[in-house]
Order: C-alpha cells, then structure tokens, then sequence
C-alpha cells in the first residue's frame, strides 16, 4: 500500500473505511504545501493536521514555510502571515500574533510532528529572532534530522549544534553566516550544498562525499583560497557539481577543471554546469587529469563551432598533458575520445 501514489492512495480511500483507516497516514507521511496561489488548499491542510494530532507522530518529511503564507513584495513576513490569515475578525491588526488561529495551528503541528527527519524551511529568517515562535525553534531542535533545507538562516549554526545525526544540508538562497560554527557540530553530515564562503567552513573536518557548489567558477564571488578549503573533508569528495562562471573562455574551463583536480582528486562523479557554449578543446585536455573520474554530465552545453573556436582566445595548455591538435565540434565524438583517455570513465551525459 504505501508504495502507491498519493492520487491512488486517495482514490482507494475514498471506497471504504476499512482502506481510509489503513491508508490515511500515508497521505500525511510527506507534506508538501502548495504554492501560494492554493492558499486556500494550505489553510485546510493546516486545519486537518491541527484538527487530527493523530496524524502528526506520522510526518517524516516536511517541505514549506513554518506558517502559510504568500510572498507579497514590500511586506513583512508578518504583515503577510496576517493578510492570508482565514477569518480573520475586524480587530485582527490588534491581535498578538501568537493568539491568531493560524499561528496556533502551527505550534501544534511542529511541536507534535516528533518524528520528522526531513525538513525544508523557507522564509525563516524573521521566527527567528521573534521569540513568540521559541515553542516552534524548540520544537525543531528536538527533531532527529537527517536532512535539512533552509534559506536565510541566520540560526543555523545553533540548528546544527542541535542535529548530530543531520546528513543532508542544502543552503538555499540568502547567505547563512556560519562563524559560530564549532567543529563538532554536525559531525555525520555527508552531503553538502552551498555557496562556497558556506561551503568552506561546513566541508573541512566533515565526511561530505556529495558537494554541489553554487558559487560557479571565475565570478567575482569566487575565492580560491577557499576553494582550497573544500580539500579538507574527510569524505573524500567523490560526487562533485558546480558551474563554470566563463565557459567560452577556454583558459577559465582549464583552469577550473585543474583546481577540480588539485583539490578534489578523488571525484568519481563530476558534473559541470555551463549554461551556453563551451570549447571541447580543454575538456578533453584536462578531464584526463580526474584520474579517478567515472561518470561525467554537462548542463546546458553547446560545443562551440570550428568558426566560434577560432576566434575564441584559448592559449596553449600549461600542465603536463599533450593537447589535442584538433577542433572537437561533436559531442559524441568527445565522449568517446574521453574515454578513451581516461580509463575508468563509463558514463557520460549532456542534460
């Protein structure tokens, strides 16, 4: 039963009672709250969990904002916790918001929901600092996370301080500031998706295997030093993504790709974004230098034409390898002289 869809889940529920009392938890194992434009759909799902704390022991996962509310720009988070708020009375400006439905409705479900060990938090950055939502930060610290997903967490040090068996952590936008970050926190955490200047205090000392940067290659916000920094996980790092920042510059892929090699020579799984055209030249120069490479994927890739290659300004090769005396306009064909180079390459990909 529980490997069926949520539709079917559903469907079934709705002939008898005997499969609504074997197939209502399931529907509430993974929470998923519409996008603002079904508030509508959010206020009843909120309504139901407050309603059924039955059902909450239940949730394993939850994606969403603590409250439901739409984003409206100019506003508060509060001002927009308000405006969405469902039968709201005349005076309800004056309401503490701790005495609002909604806000009850969610100290319930978060402070009930004890089981919940994949968390997606969106728009926290105001609960934290307002301590009316202590009961929902508590509620929080007490959960067994095993994956974490939050934007604009200035209290993320003390999240993961409370998280030692947290294995997952994706920083979404906003950045996060980590200087309170002590080197026992999140001591298992293994994968890893981040900024760089983020990725640079979480990643050394920590087993990350899967690393995903958001800061691509070559952009202002890009240090090497730091870089640097992501050598240190005791992982190694064997899954690794990024975006090169300047793809037609073939000097600026070839130098990404040797600090790739220089830092992370254990990647077995590469996967680099480009967004735009790309020079098959350098890849097939310096790709060979991931001596422990297996399986390769390119974003958003166009190989540049033999007329966009000659005037693209791609000076020789300054490490040990040979390069190649021709133009690569193929991607098939590069693949296969890639593997060719690099023994242990199976899998190649362009999404």
């Amino acid at each position: 039963m529980a490997l069926l869809d949520n539709n079917a889940q559903a469907s079934l529920i709705r002939t008898c009672r005997y499969f609504h009392h074997l197939l209502e938890i399931y529907l509430y194992r993974h929470i998923n709250p519409a996008r603002p434009l079904s508030q509508s759909r959010n206020d009843y799902l909120f309504r139901t969990l407050a309603e059924r704390e039955d059902l909450l022991p239940y949730i394993i996962t939850y994606h969403g904002q603590v409250l439901p509310c739409a984003p409206y720009q100019g506003q508060s988070f509060l001002d927009r916790f308000r405006a969405f708020t469902k039968s709201k009375p005349e005076n309800f400006e004056a309401l503490p918001i701790n005495e609002t439905e909604t806000f009850r409705r969610a100290v319930t479900i978060f402070t009930k929901a004890v089981n919940i060990i994949d968390l997606q938090l969106l728009h926290c950055s105001e609960w934290e600092s307002e301590p009316l939502f202590d009961p929902i930060k508590n509620a929080v610290a007490k959960m067994s996370l095993r994956r974490l997903t939050v934007s604009y967490c200035s209290h993320l040090p003390q999240i993961l301080r409370d998280q030692p068996e947290l294995e997952e952590l994706q920083i979404g936008y906003g950045y996060c500031p980590l200087e309170q970050l002590e080197e026992t926190d999140a001591p298992k955490l293994r994968s890893l998706s981040a900024e760089l200047l983020e990725a640079a205090d979480l990643v050394p000392g920590r087993p990350i295997k899967q690393l995903n940067l958001d800061t691509p290659f070559g952009l202002p916000g890009f240090d090497r030093r730091l870089f640097e920094r992501l050598s240190l996980s005791t992982g190694p790092v064997i899954e690794f993504s990024c975006w090169i920042g300047h793809p037609q510059d073939g000097e600026a892929v070839r130098s990404s790709i040797r600090a790739i090699a220089r830092n992370l020579p254990s990647v077995e799984k590469l996967t680099l974004g480009v967004g735009g055209i790309i020079a098959g030249e350098p890849i097939l120069d310096e790709i060979p230098s991931l001596l422990s490479i297996r399986a390769l994927t390119f974003l958003r890739a166009r190989l540049a034409t033999a007329e966009e290659r000659a005037i693209a300004t791609d000076p020789p090769p300054s490490n040990h390898l040979v390069p190649t005396n021709r133009t690569i306009t193929d991607w098939d064909d590069l693949f296969s002289c890639l593997k060719d180079r690099c023994p242990l390459l199976v899998t190649t990909t362009l999404e």
